[in-house]
């Protein structure tokens, strides 16, 4: 992973520099994703969402739905990298998460849920360099976190803690509380197949459908697929 996110590195540089010499893209309509609130373990190693995070497309009116219980560790940045300015923790955090469910579900195809990360950040205004820098380390060596998540999801091992056991105590560590959930016989919910938002990981545009707001979060409309907690947060 190390390697790649090395040559993710070089890669955006590489694309910086041609960038200079073409046109600059139209402006496109922008939904960023909503803040995360989330509790770390005791190392601050993994953190777990308190709340849902639901997440427009673009303006399409799809939404991914991150749910509350959900444990993530953010974005996994070697330390070694940090001097280039890429942290576990920064503008693309809210992309990172969304990521880190896309990756654990595999309810789309890893090449949707890379390009999911990539439209993500350019709605979070991530900055070109490392948007490119992320995008090509998952691209490049996101491969055997998407096979370890598979196996031990086959394998019973749960990432959502239920309501009622996401309370871990002043020096806990999520991988030991995790073993007790399983142990006790819990797993995470079916999750659906190919989604309907899976379509626009097709390509690396932030989607925009003509005649609609920038953001749909901004209409009166109520979506059916979208939790209370979600609806909540949109209505505000």
């Amino acid at each position: 992973m190390l390697t790649a996110l090395l040559v993710g590195v070089a890669f955006s540089g590489v694309a910086m520099a041609q960038g200079f010499f073409r046109l600059p893209l139209p402006p496109q309509p922008t939904a960023p994703p909503p803040s995360v609130s989330s509790t770390p373990d005791a190392k601050t190693r993994f953190w777990m969402l308190d709340k849902d995070m639901v997440w427009e497309i673009g303006n399409t009116g799809d939404f991914i739905t991150i749910p509350s219980g959900f444990v993530t560790d953010y974005a996994s940045i070697p330390q070694g990298l940090w001097s280039f300015g890429l942290s576990p923790f920064d503008q693309y955090s809210r992309a990172a998460v969304i990521h880190d469910y896309l990756y654990w579900t595999q309810v789309c195809t890893k090449p949707q849920s890379d390009r999911l990360l990539l439209i993500s950040m350019k709605e979070s205004d991530v900055g070109k360099f490392d948007e490119l820098a992320v995008y090509n380390g998952v691209v490049l060596g996101g491969q055997s976190s998407w096979d370890r998540n598979s196996k031990e999801l086959q394998d019973g091992w749960p990432r959502i803690a239920p309501v009622g056991k996401r309370q871990l105590p002043p020096n806990g560590l999520w991988g030991a509380h995790r073993e007790r959930l399983r142990s006790e016989g819990v797993r995470d919910p079916e999750f659906s197949k190919n989604p309907s938002f899976c379509k626009y990981g097709d390509s690396s545009d932030v989607p925009n459908i003509a005649g609609k707001p920038k953001s749909i979060k901004e209409s009166a409309i109520k979506y059916s697929e979208i939790s209370q907690v979600g609806k909540e947060k949109l209505s505000k």
